[in-house]
Parts: structure tokens; C-alpha cells; sequence
């Protein structure tokens, strides 16, 4: 369902937000050989954003995950991360996908969660990102997924 979520494609439809910058990993990688590093955060909604606008349907639950780790340098901190998706309809919404997990740095964390989507208007914008409460913690993100869950 969501593509190039292992960045083997390069950074190809996944954007930076707010005034982090990202770039191509090759020498750290969960899976594979490619992942996001993602630097320069000012504000906990920094990070790693892409457009999944027309991803969820209403009333279907989803599984959502996300590999995540610090970089080497930032060994003082174990912020906590989390995957968020932001809606805009008739108002904007911010939805948590996972809940917040520590990590720390030299390990792959995984983000994960179970989404059921209830907005049944349609979205004029829906960005998947990810998100740290330690403002000034760079990571990796690898092997991001969303997954409709068989009913």
C-alpha cells in the first residue's frame, strides 16, 4: 500500500518537514541497503513526512510501522518517536498511529500500531510523518509500512 517505505527508491515522494533536512543513508539500513537520516530538527513535529492522501478508507483498520534509530552521536538522549498522520478535511486533525516509543542510540526500534480510519469526509491532505519529542535528535527511518488489515 505505501510505497518506497524502504527508501530503496531513493527519497523519492518523501519530503522533510518543518525545517528538518533528509538525505539518503547508505551505510545505516534496517533492511536492505538504504534508509532516511533526518537532521536539523527545531520542533517536535520536525522529521520525515509523505503525502498518503487517498491511503485510508473509512471504517478499514490498518497496521502501521516504522523502523527508527538515532543517530551514533546522540548516545545522551532516548527521546521518545511515534508515526503521526495529519488529516485535513473540514478541520485539521492529528492522529497518533503508534504510540511513543524510546530509542536510543546503535538500535532499530519499531514504531507500531493498529489504525482504524474514521474520517469519512474526504481529506484535501493527509501527511504520514514521523516525529520525536526530543527537538534536537537526529534519526534514521527505515521499512515504513502501511498494511490493510484482512476483515
Amino acid at each position: 500500500m505505501l510505497t518506497n517505505g524502504d527508501f530503496e527508491g531513493g527519497l523519492d515522494s518523501w519530503q522533510s518537514r518543518g525545517s528538518a533536512t533528509i538525505s539518503l543513508e547508505t551505510s545505516q539500513a534496517h533492511s536492505a541497503n538504504n534508509s532516511a537520516l533526518v537532521q536539523g530538527r527545531a520542533e517536535t513535529w520536525n522529521g520525515l513526512q509523505k503525502d498518503v492522501k487517498g491511503l485510508f478508507t473509512a471504517g478499514k483498520t490498518y497496521n502501521v510501522s516504522a523502523w527508527v534509530k538515532l543517530s551514533d552521536y546522540n548516545t545522551a538522549v532516548s527521546p521518545g518517536v511515534k508515526l503521526t498522520l495529519q488529516i485535513e478535511h473540514a478541520s485539521t486533525e492529528y492522529l497518533e498511529l503508534t504510540t511513543v516509543k524510546n530509542v536510543v542510540a546503535g538500535d532499530w526500534v519499531q514504531l507500531s500500531g493498529t489504525y482504524t480510519h474514521s474520517i469519512t469526509t474526504e481529506e484535501s491532505a493527509a501527511l504520514l510523518y514521523v516525529e520525536s519529542n526530543e527537538l534536537t535528535a537526529d534519526f534514521y527511518v527505515d521499512d515504513v509500512s502501511v498494511t490493510l488489515v484482512e476483515q
